[in-house]
């Protein structure tokens, strides 16, 4: 049995039906000689630094952030983010440690056309909603105290990726605006990581 490592093409496609008596397929259903295909799913692992944007206790922290999308077309996904972003304080007996996570999921977009080339430069967007999570722990003498916080938080943001090979890209730059509502103000927060993005599929 023989095999090609051609991929199949609208005009192949066209062949076999006109070698299996269906010629009679309107060109509408076929217009180019493109390639079929969605483009793989990813995965992405970014170090970065998430400013919490707070009127009167602005920080940053440093952490990593992870994620999921799934591919639903050439251009539109769907995706998960999550991260970990931490600062701590020291100052004799007494440590102040406060801790962000957020983790929110919605809809992605890549424009151009599929697939993206294997090496050279690419660009996308998203659009997510979900949860921050707001940890604030101070230790003195050994003694510790807490309290944990809950808002809704949205994640509106983009990023510049390098494609190395059809398996692996390196995330030059991702930015996200990611706002929550803790108590009764907004905190405009901020967050820029880079990192590598795994291509998961053939």
């Amino acid at each position: 049995m023989g095999s090609s490592l051609n991929p199949v093409t609208c005009s192949n496609i066209k062949d076999i039906l006109n070698r299996a008596g269906f010629g009679d397929c309107p060109e509408a259903c076929c217009k180019s000689g493109k390639t079929f295909t969605r483009p793989p799913d990813e995965t992405y692992f970014m170090p970065g630094y998430l400013n919490f944007g707070e009127k009167n206790n602005k920080f940053g922290g440093i952490g990593i952030g992870v994620g999921y999308e799934k591919k639903i077309s050439t251009g539109f996904g769907i995706g998960i983010d999550a991260g970990v972003y931490i600062k701590t304080e020291k100052q004799e007996d007494v440590k102040h440690t406060e801790t962000l996570f957020p983790i929110t999921g919605g809809v992605s977009y890549t424009p151009g056309k599929a697939p993206v080339p294997r090496n050279g430069l690419s660009f996308s967007s998203h659009l997510y909603a979900g949860l921050m999570i707001y940890k604030q722990r101070v230790v003195v003498s050994g003694e510790g105290i807490g309290e944990t916080l809950n808002s809704f938080c949205l994640n509106a943001g983009a990023s510049l990726n390098l494609n190395l090979s059809r398996l692996l890209t390196i995330r030059l730059l991702q930015a996200d605006y990611m706002p929550t509502f803790f108590g009764d103000e907004t905190q405009h927060n901020f967050r820029a990581g880079a990192g590598l993005v795994l291509k998961l599929g053939k």
